[in-house]
């Protein structure tokens, strides 16, 4: 499992996953560490996706879209808020973590050994997170004339 310990401002207020390239959350040994964590606890847990339009070179595709989509969906079914964060990840994730000061941060494994699913989370943000849909002013312009 690759986690990392927030030694910076460690309220422990809440869980954060940072989820990579990837895209996914069933049996992702590192999402449900995250969210174990998070129930022995009894905090709240969210999962961030870093977008970076000025190291990738593009602007938000469809593809990418309907991922991300789909993620917040599945995510939104078990109770756990998803949120993309857009412009270079140190600094975004670093303001996260400044405001929402959490317990742990856990990253994206590569460890796929076991099966693993993650269920609903009992603890509710204690915030507002806007929905994908939202992200639709930052596709590229040649996706937003396919739809």
């Amino acid at each position: 499992m690759s986690a990392t310990i927030n030694d910076n401002n460690a309220s422990g207020r809440c869980v954060i996953f940072v989820m990579d390239q990837s895209l996914y959350i069933n049996d992702n040994h590192a999402i449900i560490a995250a969210q174990h964590h998070a129930l022995a606890k009894k905090l709240p847990m969210a999962v961030v996706y870093c977008f970076e339009p000025v190291a990738k070179g593009v602007g938000l595709n469809k593809t990418l879209l309907n991922k991300l989509k789909k993620v917040e969906s599945d995510l939104n079914t078990l109770q756990i808020p998803f949120m993309v964060l857009i412009g270079d990840s140190k600094v975004t994730l670093a303001a996260v973590q400044h405001h929402t000061k959490p317990d742990f941060m856990y990253y994206e494994s590569t460890d796929k050994s076991r099966r693993q699913e993650l269920i609903a989370h009992p603890y509710k943000w204690p915030g507002v997170v806007k929905s994908i849909s939202s992200l639709q002013e930052y596709m590229s312009e040649s996706d937003n004339k396919l739809q």
